[in-house]
């Protein structure tokens, strides 16, 4: 799917755009943006609404908004995404990834099931694997593999960690708003209480 064919008002196109390359947005930068491109004056929500009427009509896709506990208070974040999210997502990962690098993958998902983790102890899951994998994800393809779903939103650093701080092996590492989005399912089956999940806000007609 590309902005371009979804029929949208140029705005709106070009909202799509943006979320797309990021994969996630916070609210303020997607209102910040919003009130950039919108010229018709209606609400970000409103619009989020008549964008995935045709998207879910053209696409089956949709713009979803996670709501997460952080200090006390509530972050919101929008992403598009497939209406089958979890079985669209892990496709995906089998074409990014070899058989090897995701079962390390499980592994890290399913240490932050319960709890942010250093890089280090991520890194040391390699150890964990079983065969057909064992030995098989080395310290450089961790270390990859890491940098990788940090890149892709797949996996944020912790609370206030400075992006320059992301190579040290102390750094604190947690599941992103994309994947509770898009995997949330997965997660559940990883041992994540259904009612832990963060609030999930669908903006539909």
């Amino acid at each position: 799917m590309t902005a371009s064919d979804a029929g949208l008002p140029c705005g709106q196109k070009l909202f799509l755009q943006r979320l797309l390359a990021q994969h996630v947005m916070k609210d303020e930068e997607a209102k910040a943006l919003h009130e950039e491109l919108d010229e018709s004056g209606r609400p970000m929500e409103q619009c989020f609404r008549e964008m995935n009427h045709r998207l879910t009509s053209d696409f089956a896709l949709e713009i979803a908004t996670v709501s997460i506990a952080s200090g006390g208070t509530h972050q919101r974040f929008h992403a598009i995404i497939n209406q089958r999210a979890d079985s669209i997502a892990k496709a995906s990962f089998k074409h990014e990834f070899n058989p090897h690098q995701l079962a390390y993958i499980r592994l890290i998902l399913e240490k932050l099931v319960s709890g942010a983790a250093s890089r280090v102890d991520l890194i040391n899951l390699k150890q964990d694997l079983t065969d057909p994998h064992t030995g098989k994800v080395g310290m450089e393809q961790a270390e990859d593999c890491i940098d990788r779903l940090l890149d892709q939103q797949w996996l944020v650093l912790e609370g206030d960690e400075n992006q320059s701080r992301r190579a040290s092996m102390n750094v604190l590492i947690n599941i992103a708003p994309r994947t509770y989005l898009e995997l949330s399912r997965l997660l559940i089956d990883f041992g994540m209480p259904k009612e832990d999940l963060p609030q999930f806000i669908f903006h539909r007609m």
